[in-house]
């Protein structure tokens, strides 16, 4: 099996398990019992987001690159990507009403998300910069 499907088949593995832990912690609570839980979870869906999206944009053959992937280029896309998504998400928040701006603690808790969905991409990027130049 070649590198670039090895890591389609990680990124999609992680989706599985991000989704297997997300649905766990709903129905025990987690998210209520561990104040951390919240956090795992952004660094995890910004590692996974961006693994897909970096497969996508640099190994897939759907995007034409007449050139190959500097790691500056690599983790630009990753950053951009992951922040782009982590912003919808907390938007999506906002508006369904999960979360609001009424306290000081919720604006943090939107700047921490943000900052693990960052790291997640940020480490993601790392990994696929280090698969990619295997390639």
């Amino acid at each position: 099996m070649i590198i670039k499907d090895k890591i389609l088949i990680k990124a999609l593995s992680l989706v599985f398990f991000v989704f297997l832990i997300n649905l766990i912690a709903i129905i025990f609570h987690f998210y209520f019992i561990f104040w951390w839980f919240d956090l795992i979870m952004h660094f995890l869906g910004g590692f996974f987001v961006v693994l897909l999206a970096l497969w996508f944009y640099f190994l897939s053959g759907y995007v034409k690159l007449k050139f190959n992937a500097s790691v500056l280029a690599i983790i630009s896309v990753s950053l951009l990507v992951v922040f782009i998504i982590g912003l919808l998400w907390e938007v999506l928040e906002l508006v369904i009403r999960t979360s609001n701006l009424s306290t000081p603690q919720e604006v943090l808790d939107i700047f921490s998300d943000l900052l693990l969905d960052l790291m997640g991409g940020f480490f993601s990027g790392l990994y696929f910069w280090n698969q990619y130049k295997k390639i």
